[in-house]
């Protein structure tokens, strides 16, 4: 059974090993709430279809990992002292065909390494190339970089590459992984932790590292980079991969608004037949950035799942501020014991002007969807403003309205078509248009949204294209009083 071994920074010195190697119509937006600060929203789990209570959530045993690797061969090394160099290095075909090579780089200089560049030569049993440079054609060696912008001195990061095989006998391929560039970079590290964290294997393999990144140190903190990996019993790394669903910035320890942790979710393609634990790599360094979710407010209105064990989190989100705005946001689930379901990211698919509320839906969790015991696990959800990628834009838009919309509902969707005029004056690229459902209380229940572009490059003011959208409902759910709502913006050339 894999075992958790989390930790914020590696210092660890593993040897060198390789396997299978040889080596309703538009309108204007309600008022915004008006919070000091954005606190993380939070709401509790309506009870799902399932009539069985939810249970505690298993981690993968050797038996649920697929079988099939390629041969396993062994060279052992040490750190080389002085240098940056690759501490690790594995070679495994995934569930979709692909080989991968997985591994670990360890700075063991008295300097941070920054822009580390990696070197590898992939050959197979004949000794000719498996390596296509961007034209498709042969190459001895590519170049790649590791999962972690940054390490310090003692720090280590992981890396993996990979490329289909095209259905070939990889038995015998033959690789290696050198550091052939760095440069000399700066840290001021921070004191992070992963908490909550669980291993899930899902029905095709691929297996998934969730958790919640908190910080504890007395300062905010920007997560530079973040990736995870799961280790063998003699510390070689057998898979590994980065978390983009995060929250790059975190509050000092203790926030009130929940804002020093963020959940995120990691996943690694298996199968992953020699893993033995998991563990963490961070970038993460203090900031002075205090203010970084105010002026957005965030509330959750509803979650849905739908005919197809997919769950759906709908939330308004407002903008209190006197710009107008491109939000991100990150949600997570989690269990009765709070244990980190899944993470997902998302943006509000329109820029938000001063005092606008505008929906956003969150339908990839891709760790639980499909997967009816899974989300009947989920317990309780949270959203919050990733402050990182939230900004201020400059895109000149327009706003435009719908007309002629109809919706057909089905077991669990709603169809929604209709047209969209550019009733400016300006030539536009595209429109974007969210339809957002209300139940009989006015309470957000559904949203989506989708692109609209015209044929050539150019929606001209006067011309009308049509549109369609799916919603997400829960199966045999009564839509007799709901009502719908537009809001599209167009986009300047």
């Amino acid at each position: 059974m894999l075992s958790k071994r989390l930790f914020a920074i590696l210092s660890v010195i593993v040897a060198l090993s390789l396997a299978g190697l040889a080596c309703g119509g538009g309108g204007a937006a309600t008022e915004a709430p008006d919070p000091t600060r954005t606190p993380k929203a939070t709401a509790e789990a309506e009870p799902t279809e399932a009539e069985e209570e939810p249970t505690p959530e298993e981690e993968p045993t050797e038996e649920e990992a697929p079988t099939e690797e390629p041969e396993a061969t062994e060279e052992q090394t040490g750190i080389v002292a002085g240098e940056v160099a690759v501490t690790s290095l594995y070679g495994y075909v995934d569930e979709y065909d692909y080989f991968h090579v997985v591994g670990l780089v360890y700075n063991d200089t008295e300097d941070p390494a920054t822009s580390i560049e990696l070197t590898l030569t992939l050959t197979d049993g004949d000794g000719n190339t498996v390596l296509t440079d961007s034209d498709d054609n042969p190459t001895d060696t590519i170049e790649f970089s590791p999962l972690l912008y940054t390490i310090a001195q003692g720090e280590t990061t992981p890396f993996d590459w990979y490329v289909n095989t095209d259905g070939a006998d990889t038995t015998d391929w033959q690789g290696t992984v050198e550091v052939s560039d760095y440069s000399e970079g700066d840290v001021d590290r921070g004191d992070v932790s992963v908490e909550n964290d669980n291993i899930y294997v899902n029905e095709y393999g691929t297996i998934y590292l969730t958790g919640e990144l908190v910080n504890n140190s007395d300062s905010p903190v920007l997560v530079n980079s973040f990736a995870g990996a799961l280790l063998a019993a003699d510390g070689t790394a057998v898979a590994a991969d980065a978390s983009y669903s995060i929250t790059r910035y975190l509050a000092a320890a203790g926030d009130e608004n929940g804002n020093d942790r963020t959940p995120f979710s990691i996943s690694l393609d298996g199968p992953a037949d020699d893993a033995d634990s998991s563990i963490y790599y961070v970038d993460v360094d203090l900031t002075d950035e205090t203010d970084l979710n105010a002026n957005i407010a965030v509330e959750i209105t509803n979650a849905v799942v739908d005919g197809f064990d997919g769950l759906h989190i709908f939330a308004n989100i407002g903008n209190n501020s006197d710009q107008v705005l491109s939000i991100s946001l990150v949600a997570g689930l989690y269990a009765e014991d709070g244990t980190v379901l899944d993470a997902a990211t998302a943006s509000v698919p329109i820029y938000v002007a001063p005092g606008e509320v505008i929906p956003v839906s969150f339908d990839f969790f891709s760790a639980i969807n499909g997967d009816s015991d899974q989300v009947a696990n989920v317990a309780s959800y949270s959203v919050q403003v990733d402050a990182y990628w939230t900004f201020e834009t400059s895109f000149d838009v327009v706003a435009l309205e719908s007309a002629n919309e109809s919706g057909e509902t089905s077991d669990d969707t709603v169809a929604f078509t209709g047209d969209v005029t550019n009733t400016s004056e300006e030539n536009l690229s595209s429109a974007t248009l969210i339809l957002a459902v209300y139940d009989a209380e006015g309470t957000l229940y559904s949203s989506a949204w989708t692109s609209i572009y015209p044929d050539d490059d150019t929606f001209a003011p006067g011309e009308t294209l049509p549109f369609d959208v799916t919603l997400y409902i829960s199966p045999d759910t009564d839509t007799t009083d709901f009502t719908f709502f537009t809001f599209v913006q167009g986009y300047v050339q």
